[in-house]
C-alpha cells in the first residue's frame, strides 16, 4: 500500500498548499554502487511527477564514496523527466474550496491562456505562493515580499523564485521597485507578459 499512500499524501499537500519533501531512501543502493537501480530512479521521477517540491536523500548515500555521482544522476533524472511533468503540469483536478483557491486557478489559468512569462504574487506570510505552487503553474512563480524568513521557506517550492522588497515602500513605488527587480535580476524584458496576483489583505497587499 506505501506507493499509493504516497501518492494520496503528495496529493493532500499540495491540495493544503503545504511544503511536502520526499524522503524514502532514494538513490539508497548508490551509498556501495555507482549506479541507482530502476526502480531508485523510477521513484525519484515518479515523486517529482506526483507534486513533491523536494527530494531528499540520505546523508550515508550523498556523502559515501558515489556523493558526486549521486547528485549527477539525481539531477539528471528529474532533468529528463521534466519534459513529461510539464506536459502533464494539471492532470489531477484540484477542488475549489475557496475565495482564494479559485482566484489562484484563475491566475493559473490566465497565465497559460496569455502566454505569460510568470505568475507575480505579493505575500507577506507566503501563502499566496504556496497555494500558487501547489497548482503547479505552467509557468514559474516569482514571489515578492519582505519577509526573509519566508522567502528562505519558498526556496524549497517548485517552481517558485524570491524578491525581497523594502516594507517602507508606497505601494506605486513597491510596483516600480518589482518591475526593476524583474528586468535586473529575472532577465525580464518589453513584452514579456505576467499574471499579477495578491490573493490575501496583507500590508503588503
Amino acid at each position: 500500500s506505501l506507493p499509493i499512500i504516497q501518492k494520496d499524501l503528495l496529493a493532500r499537500c499540495n491540495q493544503a498548499a503545504k511544503i511536502v519533501i520526499v524522503a524514502s531512501e532514494l538513490m539508497y543502493s548508490m551509498r556501495v554502487n555507482p549506479n541507482p537501480t530502476r526502480a531508485e530512479v523510477s521513484d525519484m521521477a515518479n515523486a517529482a511527477a506526483d507534486g513533491a517540491d523536494a527530494l531528499f536523500l540520505d546523508e550515508e548515500v550523498t556523502e559515501g564514496p558515489f556523493g558526486p555521482l549521486v547528485a549527477e544522476m539525481s539531477q539528471e533524472t528529474l532533468v529528463n523527466a521534466a519534459p513529461f511533468l510539464e506536459a502533464n503540469w494539471n492532470r489531477v483536478q484540484f477542488q475549489l474550496k475557496t475565495d482564494e483557491d479559485a482566484l489562484a486557478h484563475g491566475a493559473m489559468k490566465v497565465a497559460q491562456e496569455i502566454g505569460a512569462r510568470a505568475i507575480v504574487c505579493l505575500t507577506e506570510g507566503g501563502y499566496t505562493a504556496f497555494r500558487l505552487a501547489s497548482l503547479r503553474t505552467p509557468v514559474e512563480v516569482v514571489a515578492i515580499s519582505y519577509n526573509e524568513n519566508i522567502m528562505r521557506q519558498l526556496a524549497l517550492v517548485n517552481s517558485v523564485r524570491g524578491m525581497i522588497i523594502d516594507s517602507q515602500l508606497p505601494f506605486d513605488q513597491l510596483l516600480a521597485e518589482a518591475k526593476l527587480k524583474l528586468h535586473n535580476s529575472f532577465g525580464f524584458g518589453k513584452g514579456d507578459k505576467i499574471v499579477f496576483v495578491s490573493l490575501t489583505a496583507s500590508s503588503v497587499s
